[in-house]
C-alpha cells in the first residue's frame, strides 16, 4: 500500500492546521530533505512479511513494535509506543510530512502534507 499524501496548509489555528491538535491527539513529523522521498523498511509486528512505507498506518504500527523491542532497555520508548498505539487506535494519531524545499544555499522555505492513515 503506497501513502497517500494530502496537502494541508490552513492558517495558522484554522481547523485541519497540524499544529492546532485536538484533546488528547499526538502528532507524528517526517522531515524530508528536499531530494529524499519517503521511504521503506522492513515490517515487523503483523506487518514482518512485508515491506511498508513512512506515512501510513502499517509504518507506524512497525515504529510502534520496534519500540516496545526497546522497551527493557529504554524504558520511555515502551511509554511511548502504548500512548503512540492508543491514539493511532483512537484516530488520534496525526502525521505529517514536512520537506525542505530546494533553494540552493539558502532557505527556501518547507511543504507541510498531512498523511492519510
Amino acid at each position: 500500500m503506497e501513502a497517500e499524501e494530502i496537502e494541508v496548509l490552513p492558517a495558522p489555528g484554522e481547523a485541519g492546521d497540524p499544529g492546532f491538535l485536538g484533546d488528547d491527539e499526538l502528532l507524528v513529523v517526517e522531515a524530508k530533505a528536499p531530494s529524499s522521498d519517503l521511504e521503506w523498511r522492513q515490517g515487523k509486528g503483523p506487518y514482518k512479511n512485508k515491506m511498508v512505507q513512512q506515512c501510513t498506518k502499517e509504518y507506524a504500527r512497525t515504529i510502534i513494535e520496534a519500540m516496545r523491542e526497546r522497551a527493557e532497555k529504554s524504558p520511555r520508548d515502551g511509554e511511548l509506543a502504548d500512548q503512540l498505539e492508543a491514539a493511532l487506535n483512537q484516530g488520534k494519531l496525526r502525521y505529517v510530512v514536512v520537506k525542505a524545499k530546494d533553494s540552493g544555499s539558502s532557505y527556501g522555505g518547507a511543504t507541510l502534507r498531512e498523511c492519510s492513515m
